[in-house]
């Protein structure tokens, strides 16, 4: 087993730090403008979209195991996957599969807000689940306090 702490949701910004919100233009033009923040589950959740996740059975299957221990964390908060389903997930938050139409998978611009939840997948799995986890926070955090 793997077990992730649940980090603080994230406020999403632009690169440069300035808030962002869907605003309508003229001719449909939006403009992209987040004012509230984004929690770590939304990001699993997205992750599972990979073809990592579904491709084939075993991966299909595991993305439903993710799915169920994402709804389990928002109660622990403590992430808590098997070995085989995490590795699957590292794998898709490290390397994610290109999308169809050949974009990346995060997107440019936004991407940087991510990586609190990024580490905490990555460097933050431990093998041993933590004695004791306060809950989490429901404000954001700025994106490089982690």
């Amino acid at each position: 087993m793997k077990y992730i702490i649940v980090p603080p949701p994230v406020a999403v910004t632009t690169i440069d730090g300035n808030a962002f919100i869907v605003v309508s233009g003229p001719n449909g033009a939006q403009r992209i403008e987040l004012e509230k923040a984004s929690p770590f589950e939304d990001f699993v959740i997205n992750r599972l979209v990979d073809a990592k996740f579904t491709t084939g059975m075993a991966g299909i299957l595991s993305a439903l195991k993710v799915r169920e221990a994402v709804y389990e964390a928002k109660k622990t908060g403590i992430l808590a996957l098997e070995d085989a389903d995490y590795a699957i997930l590292k794998s898709a938050v490290e390397s994610p599969s290109p999308l169809p139409n050949g974009q990346g998978a995060y997107q440019t611009g936004l991407a940087h807000n991510l990586a609190p939840f990024m580490r905490a997948i990555v460097e933050g799995s431990t093998d041993k689940k933590p004695d004791v986890v306060a809950p989490v926070p429901a404000e954001a955090t700025t994106p490089n306090a982690n």
